[in-house]
């Protein structure tokens, strides 16, 4: 008989780099964490609207769909269409909910941003 592995935590990881995601999913997974992981920010609004979820890790640079265009605010949501979707999380979601930005680019008002919404802030190595 196959026993379904019970895990700890559940994350949802939203990155249109398939490397970075199969990466951080293997490395979360090791760590006792299920891992679902979308490559748009459209199918992790879908997963978010179905789902409960531990941890979010978003790519900020991910590209921004027609039909979730609305996340996007103002230019800084532009350049970065993740910062938004890290936005609709902290102000939809209960206290306690772990949400990390990530992206390859260090830029002061991003980092400033993410921590003035209370999120966490970590640069991808290249």
């Amino acid at each position: 008989m196959n026993k379904k592995k019970s895990y700890k935590y559940r994350a949802l990881l939203v990155d249109d780099d398939l490397e970075d995601l199969a990466f951080l999913m293997d490395f979360l997974e090791y760590k006792d964490c299920q891992c679902i992981g979308v490559n748009s920010l459209a199918a992790a609004m879908d997963k978010i609207g179905n789902e409960k979820f531990d941890l979010y890790i978003i790519d900020l640079q991910i590209p921004a769909e027609d039909n979730v265009k609305y996340l996007l605010k103002d230019g800084i949501h532009c350049d970065y269409p993740g910062l938004g979707l890290a936005q609709y999380l902290r102000s939809h979601s209960i206290n306690g909910i772990k949400i990390v930005a990530n992206t390859a680019h260090d830029r002061k008002e991003v980092s400033e941003y993410i921590t003035r919404i209370g999120c966490r802030y970590v640069l991808k190595g290249r």
